[in-house]
């Protein structure tokens, strides 16, 4: 799996052509051209490099040490809400709001907007996981159709009066010389604003899941705080967010001694390769002393996770608030559950108990 995916003759495939054609019947092309266009996850050089150019200086290490402040505020603000509760579900209540507030401080977006983006990003997100698209399609789409609306409206703004967020990089992209493309623009934001919401969300209530059914490693981590980053990587490769990935073979390609020929689809189970017993000792349970800790849960090559560091930073936090606040977490009760598809692995609802 690593060697395919640091692989250039393994493309990214085009979005499924049907979704598109049913977007267009709809009058909905604008919202196919963007996806087309603007998705960095469906895109290849020099297309892809080209957009990812314009936001990576956002997520890069350096620039989401400094936002840690700001996301230990919100974790604190979204926790102040549930303390009084003796119980609450972590999904919806805390894992689900946090990227998404998280993301629309990046962009810039105004802070009254915070929870109706929220709700927008929860409903677009499912839509890039075919198995979950047909229920979730409807109000996929009219988040999508309102979330193009405000961008564009906020872009007009910043080519006028210009800030330090994403937002401006975005207008500056778009109104200067030699600029993007409106539908590559809306794609690449609207990519952006939503890449994180699921993978993060399911990262921090794996994270809590797998603590709570470990006494000892919550026990660990109570007395050593310091060793969350660690945990974090372990949730990472144990229960990858994003299960699976996928790539088309650009040329004819050896592989294991196989020729995969030019034109075919390939699947790559990345849950699958981070428990490979070859490379990992204790592969079916977290191992806070792997001296192996290299995952594949932000893929590799070019098209590793955009916001790898900005994930980390987020859990990091959020979980280690939580055990601060909660010292006596529980879950409320054993029935899981979880998330239909294959392609992302999470809770839809975690009932906690606060000990309060």
């Amino acid at each position: 799996v690593s060697t395919i995916l640091k692989d250039s003759r393994f493309g990214t495939p085009s979005p499924p052509s049907e979704t598109h054609n049913l977007l267009r019947l709809l009058g909905l092309g604008a919202l196919a051209r963007s996806a087309e266009t603007g998705f960095l996850s469906s895109l290849n050089p020099p297309e892809h490099t080209r957009l990812r150019k314009i936001v990576e200086p956002f997520f890069q290490k350096h620039a989401v040490a400094s936002l840690e402040p700001r996301v230990e505020t919100i974790v604190e603000h979204l926790l102040d809400e549930v303390d009084g509760s003796k119980e609450f579900n972590l999904v919806a209540d805390y894992a689900n709001r946090l990227p998404s507030f998280v993301i629309a401080e990046i962009f810039g977006f105004p802070n009254a907007e915070k929870e109706k983006l929220s709700r927008w990003a929860n409903r677009i997100a499912p839509l890039v996981d075919q198995e979950l698209r047909r229920s979730a399609l409807v109000l996929g789409l009219i988040a999508s159709f309102k979330l193009r609306r405000r961008i564009l409206h906020l872009v007009r703004e910043r080519k006028e009066d210009p800030k330090d967020d994403l937002l401006s990089a975005l207008a500056d992209a778009h109104y200067g010389e030699h600029g993007i493309t409106t539908d590559e623009l809306v794609g690449l934001a609207v990519f952006v604003f939503t890449a994180g919401q699921i993978t993060i969300a399911d990262l921090i209530s794996s994270c809590i899941l797998l603590l709570l059914r470990s006494p000892e490693i919550l026990a660990e981590l109570k007395k050593r705080p310091d060793g969350i980053e660690r945990f974090v990587e372990e949730t990472l490769r144990l229960n990858s967010p994003l299960q699976r990935t996928a790539r088309l073979v650009t040329e004819d390609v050896l592989v294991n001694q196989e020729i995969i020929p030019r034109g075919s689809p390939v699947r790559l189970m990345l849950g699958v390769a981070n428990r490979d017993h070859t490379r990992f000792q204790r592969p079916d349970s977290i191992d806070l002393n792997c001296p192996n800790s290299r995952h594949l849960a932000f893929g590799a090559g070019r098209h590793f996770c955009l916001g790898l560091h900005l994930a980390r930073l987020e859990v990091k936090v959020a979980v280690g608030a939580i055990l601060r606040r909660f010292p006596d977490l529980s879950l409320a009760s054993d029935d899981l559950d979880w998330r239909a598809g294959t392609k992302f692995l999470g809770l839809s609802e975690l009932r906690i108990r606060t000990g309060k």
